[in-house]
């Protein structure tokens, strides 16, 4: 490895650390808004199993976090947030364009 590659290794990573930063203030903000503590990773790194269905209330941007579609393009955004939303609770586009704004997707790429 080279030292430009591995300047560029080096600059990812303090971009991500930032992000991690953002997103550990996130959650800890969620966490005292709830009462409740920020869930544990399982042994796999999973997240336990987010509610879906009835336990979402209102437009989507007021259940979606920022963040929390890193790394998802569109289409997979759109698949959580449709299944969050749950069977019977279909979404126009433009509610779902704005829960993807309000999480922070710029670019809106399907595949």
């Amino acid at each position: 490895m080279n030292e430009t590659e591995r300047q560029a290794i080096r600059t990812t990573m303090a971009m991500l650390l930032a992000k991690r930063q953002e997103i550990d203030s996130t959650l800890k903000t969620l966490s005292v808004h709830l009462g409740e503590p920020i869930p544990e990773l399982d042994g796999a790194g999973a997240v336990p199993e987010t509610p879906s269905g009835s336990d979402f209330k209102g437009d989507p941007e007021t259940w979606i976090n920022t963040g929390q579609f890193f790394g998802h393009n569109a289409t997979q955004a759109a698949k959580k947030v449709l299944e969050m939303s749950g069977p019977n609770r279909p979404l126009k586009t433009e509610a779902l364009f704005r829960a993807f704004q309000h999480s922070g997707i710029r670019s809106l790429e399907f595949t």
